[in-house]
């Protein structure tokens, strides 16, 4: 009973097989029928559809890249032609989902992750003339990305060094008007100090000459007084 009832399970496996291929089979033949018409939106949809049977369908996931390709969604191409490779051994299949691979990330300037494809296409077709053209012009062109990439980040950091010194001269310049404003305070607070100074100076100066002048005054009166004195004096001396 045991064997009897495994292999009517495997019977049945077996049709479920063949009818998910041919369905698979029938989604392929109206895909491809509407690609070759240029009939991209409808022929990725059948495409869809047939990997929906099989996801491990190489032909689905390749011929969807493909697909994605013409449509020029670049990015979805690449992740099929990704999934692709990784359902297939057949060398000269594997080459031709590298090669395309690399055509779909070199359109979108990924120049290492296309260096990649394509190299992994020349280990499986080493004769691949295409492959090793399109190699050459993505080292290139990576080449030429990290110069320019290079230069922007000197301008970057010129530019940086440039808006820095120029803060910095400014600063400069605001504590040297700052300094000039406090030692033109200074200068007039000595100013102002010292002509305080001189007219205090003035004043006692002037009261000191007052004085002088008064003492001066008092000494000639008493001295006109004294002589007053003698000559009156002198005079009632003659008299008498």
């Amino acid at each position: 009973m045991r064997k009897s009832l495994l292999t009517i399970c495997l019977s049945l496996l077996a049709i479920a097989s063949v009818s998910a291929q041919k369905v698979e089979r029938a989604y392929l033949r109206k895909a491809n029928s509407l690609y070759r018409d240029s009939s991209y939106v409808d022929s990725e949809v059948m495409y869809r559809k047939a990997i929906d049977v099989n996801g491990k369908s190489f032909v689905g996931h390749y011929n969807l890249g493909n697909n994605l390709m013409e449509a020029r969604k670049y990015d979805e191409a690449a992740e099929e032609y990704k999934k692709a490779v990784g359902h297939e051994t057949d060398k000269a299949s594997l080459a031709d989902a590298y090669y395309n691979m690399g055509v779909a990330l070199q359109k979108q300037q990924k120049y290492a992750e296309c260096i990649d494809a394509y190299k992994n296409a020349l280990k499986n077709d080493p004769n691949d003339a295409d492959a090793k053209y399109n190699l050459t012009k993505a080292l290139m062109m990576m080449q030429q990305q990290q110069n320019q990439q290079q230069n922007q980040e000197d301008k970057e950091q010129q530019e940086q060094q440039q808006q820095q010194d120029q803060n910095k001269n400014q600063n400069d310049n605001k504590d040297n008007k700052q300094d000039e404003d406090q030692q033109e305070q200074q200068q007039q607070e000595q100013q102002d100090q010292s002509q305080g100074q001189q007219e205090d100076m003035s004043k006692e100066t002037a009261e000191q000459i007052l004085n002088a002048i008064m003492e001066d005054e008092k000494r000639v009166n008493e001295e006109v007084q004294r002589k007053m004195n003698r000559a009156t004096g002198h005079d009632l001396e003659n008299n008498w």
